[in-house]
């Protein structure tokens, strides 16, 4: 795996990956490979792999599904000669992916007809569909079958796929998701990484992106992560009442200074924020200063986690050495700009405390929100004004201890470390990288303008060796645009376009072209509820593994965040804060219906969680998510979604996983339906048909497949185990209501769970594959009808 980026200095050097089969791919039809080498592929494709009768079946895995995809996508520039080297450690030699970059950039500059692209559609989708299919013997996750492959012959497979589908599909509606290898969660578990952070790192994550991540040098906190489990970090949860605030250096022992509390309660009192600056004198007196802030002015909020000891649940007060520290890093995030550049500016106010080297006016929490009971309502008005005071900060400081003791390498490598530190774990910092005009991080060597970088990020250069085989100045346009959408790229800088999305939707009235990227306005347009439902999804999806030290702070926060009113929430039990919160408004994303978790006890309102992020709860493993508008009314909510209605009612003979043929007018499709693993193994059942109190006389799945447009029958073919969302429910309503297009059906959701578009193969040997999977012989049909969940 040659072809992937390295960070500076990395743990591990690249994989080597075996050659198996002495014997090269035949380079004829692609998908008649296994029938000449006397393999079934239906029984291939069911996940039995018993048919080696010569121990030949890990050979002829890797030529079919490895130098087998290169060869049909590539063509001649994916001949198995271009990507194999000969290794003493091996008898075969090793793959080599030096040349694949030159292969798909030459492939790519062919004009390519409509038949090929479908072959090499065909092609990849068979490779996922094995990779979703099966893993190694040792792994521990639910996968259908096992195969005995090497771990690094299994990963190349994955990794092979996840570069390949976006350079041929990248401006597509969907996306083929790839797993993770079990090689490199092994490693991180070998590594001490927390296994919450696996989780999520693995459900969010590329392949080859978590393959990087792995060797990533990282710093030694101390944290014992023994304890923690795969949805909340337990070594990062604060105790209030043993905190303690940290000093700059391990062996001071310097005094506390106080926040101007007095002048801080009284700008609270008028709704306004306060703002701090500080000066230090040649005796190493220092002086702190504070004043409301006014329309326009420039100042730095900074955004850090409480778990580096920069806060104080006490007291509003930090050791003198920690504010010498703050007064050198605004001094440092400033210093890029001249006097000269000030003056001809005309920002004479910078120029002035450049000359008495006051610093620039700063925003803290730790100083600026009152922690004292006493001053609760001061306390209440801070926190409402944090959106506020984040939306209007000129430059939002990052400060994470783990990313200020590394330098800076590469794009890559900078946004990647962001992903993974502590910063990106914590509730509020979603909110303030969220508002933040312009996000900077403090490196070891230096700061780091966040936009500034993804701007300057296209067109950099691949460390990889150049083979000098390839006329790089004709291929240039290509080749940008092949490493632009890479797998690598687009998860490095996902949590970026995740916090503009949220930026784009509740901070700006019209998203600013420089801020949010060119491609923006085009997705969402100004007023389009489409862009708050985006948000509000990934508000959800983002709390799920952050956490608070406060449980109240929750709500608070992304309710904040959200622009719903908070004024009243304080008030109210936890309990019934959701609902508050969701009633008041008209309409929601239609997935809301899809995340798990404790739902609202109230009747029409069981579709909905009670709490935002996982609290225990396992989430969906989908990628793609419904930003349609559901409505919202007293009850239930009414959504507007693809559903398999069957001709029999919900009852507990219905198994955890079973297969139905559903069909519309241009054909049918096999369809899996596999129970949410969380819901019955770690919980109790969640909804409780309080309404009705019985199931209904049918069941239905609803779902969401993002490209279904063209029929049921183009997605069988084309988007074989694409999964999607989807939950099994009880339809309260006659026959004839529910085949009639103008009446809303209601229905009560029984349980969520995961929906697989199969091929025909798959699904006619699906029973001997597994016994607890039942196939249902009575016909469903798919139907596009509003449902009103209650």
């Amino acid at each position: 795996m040659d072809h992937l980026e390295s960070p500076h200095n990395p743990l591990f050097p690249p994989r080597n990956i075996p050659v198996l089969n002495s014997v090269p791919y035949d380079k004829l039809d692609f998908f008649g490979y296994p029938s000449r080498c006397g393999f079934n592929e239906s029984r291939l494709l069911a996940g039995d792999f018993s048919q080696d009768l010569s121990n030949q079946m890990a050979g002829f895995l890797q030529n079919w599904l490895y130098f087998g995809v290169l060869w049909e996508v590539l063509g001649d520039a994916g001949s198995q000669d271009r990507f194999v080297e000969p290794d003493m450690d091996f008898e075969h030699g090793r793959v080599s992916t030096t040349m694949l970059e030159d292969s798909v950039c030459l492939r790519l500059s062919e004009p390519l007809i409509k038949d090929t692209i479908q072959r090499i559609r065909h092609c990849l989708t068979r490779l996922h569909t094995f990779c979703c299919l099966a893993s190694t013997t040792d792994d521990t996750r639910a996968f259908a079958a096992k195969w005995s492959l090497p771990a690094e012959v299994d990963l190349s497979f994955r990794v092979l796929g996840t570069y390949l589908w976006p350079a041929f599909f990248w401006n597509t509606d969907y996306c083929l998701f790839f797993p993770v290898g079990y090689s490199t969660l092994l490693r991180m578990k070998d590594l001490g990484w927390c296994l919450s952070e696996i989780t999520m790192l693995a459900g969010h994550f590329s392949p080859s992106a978590l393959e990087y991540i792995s060797t990533l040098p990282r710093l030694a906190n101390g944290l014992d992560h023994s304890t923690c489990g795969s949805t909340l970090c337990v070594a990062r949860q604060l105790n209030i009442a043993t905190y303690e605030t940290k000093h700059a250096s391990p062996n001071c022992t310097c005094e506390h200074i106080w926040s101007p509390l007095k002048q801080v309660l009284r700008i609270l009192g008028k709704r306004q924020i306060p703002l701090l600056s500080m000066d230090i004198s040649d005796r190493g007196d220092i002086n702190l200063h504070v004043e409301s802030y006014i329309e326009g002015q420039d100042y730095v909020a900074f955004s850090h986690v409480w778990s580096d000891g920069l806060g104080n649940p006490v007291t509003n007060s930090l050791p003198r050495c920690q504010y010498c520290r703050l007064k050198k890093l605004l001094d440092g995030l400033c210093a890029t700009t001249t006097t000269w550049h000030l003056v001809n500016t005309a920002q004479f106010d910078a120029v002035y405390r450049r000359y008495r080297n006051r610093s620039v006016r700063f925003w803290l929490d730790t100083l600026c929100i009152p922690v004292d009971s006493k001053y609760a309502k001061e306390r209440l008005t801070a926190l409402q004004l944090m959106k506020e005071t984040y939306q209007l900060a000129k430059r939002v400081l990052i400060l994470d201890s783990e990313l200020e003791s590394h330098a800076t390498h590469s794009p890559v490598e900078t946004f990647m470390r962001v992903s993974i530190c502590g910063w990106m774990r914590r509730l509020w910092t979603l909110q303030e990288g969220a508002l933040g005009v312009r996000l900077y991080v403090k490196l070891k060597d230096g700061y780091t303008d966040l936009e500034a970088a993804h701007e300057a990020w296209v067109g950099w250069p691949s460390y990889r060796k150049k083979t000098g085989r390839i006329r790089w100045d004709v291929l240039s346009d290509v080749r940008q645009t092949l490493r632009s959408h890479t797998a690598m790229s687009i998860d490095a800088s996902t949590f970026y376009w995740k916090l503009r999305i949220l930026r784009a939707a509740f901070a700006l009235p019209h998203p600013q072209r420089h801020l949010v990227g060119i491609t923006m306005p085009h997705l969402f347009r100004p007023g389009d509820p489409l862009r708050v439902n985006a948000a509000i999804m990934e508000a959800f999806s983002a709390s799920i593994y952050r956490s608070t030290s406060r449980e109240d702070d929750e709500f608070t926060c992304l309710a904040s965040l959200l622009t719903w009113d908070i004024t009243k929430l304080r008030e109210m039990p936890i309990d019934e804060r959701m609902h508050h919160l969701l009633s008041s408004q008209t309409t929601l994303p239609q997935s809301l219906i899809f995340l798990a978790g404790p739902r609202i006890d109230k009747d029409g309102w069981r579709w909905a969680v009670s709490r935002f992020g996982n609290h225990g709860y396992k989430q969906l493993n989908v990628r793609n998510f419904d930003v349609t508008p559901g409505t919202v009314n007293t009850g239930g909510f009414t959504v507007d979604l693809c559903c398999i209605l069957h001709s029999r009612g919900f009852d507990s003979n219905i198994p955890d996983e079973f297969v139905i043929q559903m069909h519309d007018n241009l054909g049918g499709a096999w369809i899996r339906v596999t129970r949410h693993e969380d819901q019955h193994q770690n919980h109790p059942k969640e909804v409780q048909n309080s309404a009705y109190g019985q199931h209904g006389p049918y069941f239905a799945v609803l779902f969401f497949l993002p490209f279904l447009l063209n029929g049921i029958n183009s997605v069988s073919a084309n988007f074989a185990n694409v999964r999607a969302a989807a939950a099994v429910v009880s339809i309260f309503e006659t026959q004839c209501d529910i085949f009639n297009a103008d009446v809303s059906v209601n229905c009560s959701v029984e349980y969520l769970a995961h929906l697989d578009v199969l091929e025909v193969d798959a699904a006619c040997v699906m029973q001997n594959r597994n016994a607890n999977c039942k196939v249902f012989e009575e016909r469903a049909w798919c139907l596009k009808r509003k449902r009103t969940v209650v």
